[in-house]
């Protein structure tokens, strides 16, 4: 039997780790047994074995790992621990935490990557996928999970964008919006000054809080007219859709797909925004994994397909 990818492994502890409800005692297991299996991959793997071990309140094991990190600069992000930061054994290494993490934000800055099509043609224009890592991630770990099939990537201009807000070593969030728009911004004007790009034909996407950004950027902005948006397990932010910008965007011509699984923690809220797209007649396709939670489901690629094939549908 062949060894699973780190990827598949990662996907499997995670769908029990962030299920509703979550079982983060089986996702321990295994997360405990990858670093054995997965050498290459432990600043993944001791990132989310200090973080399970924190939410089991095995409060020594998370600890010990957190200073061995903190002892080689290595902050992981503070949202991880966001239950047990203010407990009395954690001061020190919190401590530790906020110096080394005060240094390393001080040169953050937004960067991107473009992936063109192999044939490309500087004297054609192409359609745009703006891909939005999610919080937590970078472009390199980010671009791991989130896979499109070999006909997006002929046929589309892909430009993964990071955020400049850091929150650990490895790590950016986009949770100050304001910031977010304005990385966003700067970073796709810069792809239009260096790439053909048919600006009738752009798609915005991401994972949990960029998924959620990407609907924001579609259905409330005016900087990057998007044809449509991808959004992979979004929540639902507060005042994010109001009825009068959804129907705006209805008369745009914009359209949005999301994707989820019937476990995933922010389900009902999906259902809640799918309701509010329904009754202004707003086209959104909604695409449901049976039994699976909070992550990338291994579909993914076809899922992605068939959403960019709705939205840019006549």
């Amino acid at each position: 039997m062949l060894k699973k990818s780190f990827i598949e492994k990662e996907k499997e502890y995670s769908n029990l780790w962030f299920a509703d409800p979550p079982n983060k005692k089986e996702a321990l297991k295994i997360v405990e047994q990858c670093v054995k299996d997965y050498p290459e991959n432990l600043n993944i793997i001791t990132e989310d074995l200090a973080s399970l071990y924190s939410q089991l309140d095995q409060h020594d094991q998370a600890i010990q790992i957190l200073n061995k990190e903190l002892d080689r600069g290595i902050w992981y992000p503070k949202y991880l621990f966001r239950s047990v930061w203010n407990l009395k054994e954690y001061e020190h290494t919190v401590t530790r935490w906020n110096e080394v993490s005060a240094a390393a934000k001080e040169n953050s800055k937004a960067e991107w990557e473009i992936i063109l099509p192999p044939e490309y043609n500087p004297n054609k224009t192409y359609p745009l996928f703006i891909a939005l890592h999610t919080s937590g991630h970078n472009i390199a770990r980010f671009k791991e999970s989130w896979t499109t099939l070999d006909k997006i990537n002929r046929e589309y201009i892909i430009v993964y964008i990071q955020s400049s807000q850091m929150v650990g070593s490895f790590h950016y969030s986009w949770e100050d919006y304001e910031l977010a728009h304005k990385d966003i911004h700067e970073m796709t004007k810069e792809v239009f000054a260096n790439y053909s790009v048919n600006h009738e034909q752009m798609i915005v996407g991401g994972f949990s809080e960029s998924g959620t950004l990407s609907m924001d950027i579609a259905l409330n902005h005016t900087y990057l007219p998007v044809k449509g948006f991808i959004a992979l397990s979004p929540y639902k932010k507060l005042n994010l859709h109001t009825k009068e910008n959804i129907l705006k965007a209805k008369q745009q011509g914009i359209k949005g797909s999301i994707i989820t699984g019937d476990q995933d923690k922010f389900y009902d809220e999906q259902k809640e925004m799918l309701a509010e797209f329904d009754e202004i007649g707003f086209n959104c396709y909604f695409s449901v994994k049976d039994n699976f939670g909070h992550w990338f489901p291994e579909d993914l690629e076809e899922r992605i397909d068939i959403s960019m094939k709705y939205i840019v549908e006549k």
